[in-house]
């Protein structure tokens, strides 16, 4: 079985909870084919979306991140990604991303939507997201301390703590 179609298999059988399929696809195939996986996850389909997303967050915190035009078909289709588990992948994801000049205000756009997410986990890693963006792209270092510093005063402790770990680091 080609890794496309194993990849295929495997997000058919996610059933969006239990990620077990999703980590024997990453033991079997160490080298996958990022592109692909971008695609299905801007697929419309929000199983796809999250068992993908969930497969390129913890590909990207192993190193293996999409090229750069997989990179910026996902960041530019970043609307597309309904579910919130895909948008909290996304998230946890920026951090290990080169994010490209031609994607990084769009991206802005998502991670500040993401900042007032109904979802605390989602909130407290756009701001993570938000600090990687500004890492890379230090002209946006300004308007993130600033959205950080409205952050600080979220009423769930877990995004407090995410932006206080993000000003200590």
């Amino acid at each position: 079985m080609s890794p496309i179609e194993a990849l295929d298999r495997v997000l058919d059988e996610f059933d969006g909870t239990h990620v077990e399929p999703l980590q024997a696809y990453m033991t079997g195939h160490p080298d996958p084919p990022m592109a692909v996986i971008v695609d299905r996850a801007l697929t419309d389909d929000t199983k796809n979306q999250q068992g993908a997303t969930w497969l390129l967050k913890e590909y990207g915190a192993a190193g293996v991140v999409p090229g750069p035009a997989a990179t910026a078909r996902l960041l530019s289709g970043s609307v597309r990604l309904k579910h919130w588990e895909a948008q909290l992948h996304l998230c946890q994801l920026v951090r290990h991303l080169v994010i490209e000049d031609d994607v990084e205000a769009g991206l802005f756009g998502f991670l500040q939507r993401a900042a007032e997410s109904d979802k605390p986990f989602v909130r407290a890693w756009a701001y993570d997201g938000l600090d990687a963006l500004a890492d890379q792209h230090p002209h946006r270092r300004e308007q993130v301390d600033q959205l950080l510093e409205a952050g600080a005063t979220d009423p769930k402790a877990s995004v407090r703590a995410r932006i206080r770990n993000l000003r200590e680091a």
